[in-house]
């Protein structure tokens, strides 16, 4: 009776699915990949908290992953943080939206990239802001917090403390965040699919080694000599 049931269900949702105002006929390409996707994305929730969240289906053949950026055209980038099967009927799940884009250079390969992400400002109260004397000066230094949640894969998963980012629109002033904590596990479907959360701190941003052009920190890796460079060019030596 109930695979009775299910083959009916299936059968239905095959029947109808693309008579939905949501779905989209021409499909989409899950980001960063090659597989092609024909949704229905409907429900675009405003949160005055945080990003906002959609809803989104597919048929059974056509999967999508929690930690997947799925484009929903003329809506931007949405990053799936919840994917379930439901009963070998649909694919259903949850999308919260991507408000930014960040630039780094991959900890694996050392060349840029780009990755839409989900900013939630985290920062308790207060201005985001803190002063510090000590004998000879006064300081006022930012204390902004955010959440940053980001797609997991061979990239992102050797994000660790310390790394930093550029993160604002202000292109001319832009201000620095670094990784306090990355939390790889809370977010993860326990295999290879997922996404991370990162906490991030704001850092100063600092014109000799940060890129605002670019939009990318750390730009230049021994900004003041420390002696690095002196390992591949030995002719330096004194």
């Amino acid at each position: 009776m109930r695979n009775e049931q299910l083959e009916n269900a299936l059968h239905l949702v095959r029947q109808t699915f693309a008579d939905d105002p949501s779905y989209i006929p021409d499909g989409v390409t899950v980001w960063n990949t090659d597989r092609l996707i024909h949704p229905r994305i409907y429900s675009n929730k405003y949160r005055s908290t945080s990003p906002a969240q959609a809803n989104i289906q597919t048929m059974i053949d056509e999967p999508f992953y929690m930690g997947d950026v799925i484009p929903w055209p003329d809506h931007g980038y949405w990053l799936c943080v919840n994917s379930n099967n439901l009963h070998r009927i649909q694919w259903e799940g949850t999308l919260t939206f991507c408000n930014y884009t960040v630039k780094f250079f991959s900890p694996l390969t050392n060349e840029i990239v780009e990755y839409p992400v989900s900013l939630i400002n985290s920062t308790q109260y207060g201005s985001g802001e803190t002063e510090r004397y000590d004998d000879k000066i006064h300081m006022i230094i930012g204390t902004s917090q955010m959440i940053m949640y980001i797609s997991f894969d061979e990239h992102t998963r050797l994000i660790d403390s310390g790394f930093r980012f550029l993160i604002d629109r202000n292109l001319e002033n832009p201000t620095a965040f670094e990784v306090k904590q990355a939390d790889m596990v809370s977010y993860s479907d326990s295999g290879d699919k997922g996404y991370i959360h990162l906490t991030v701190a704001e850092s100063p941003f600092d014109p000799k080694r940060d890129n605002k052009e670019l939009m990318i920190a750390d730009y230049v890796f021994d900004p003041v000599g420390t002696g690095e460079e002196l390992k591949e060019k030995t002719d330096m030596w004194i």
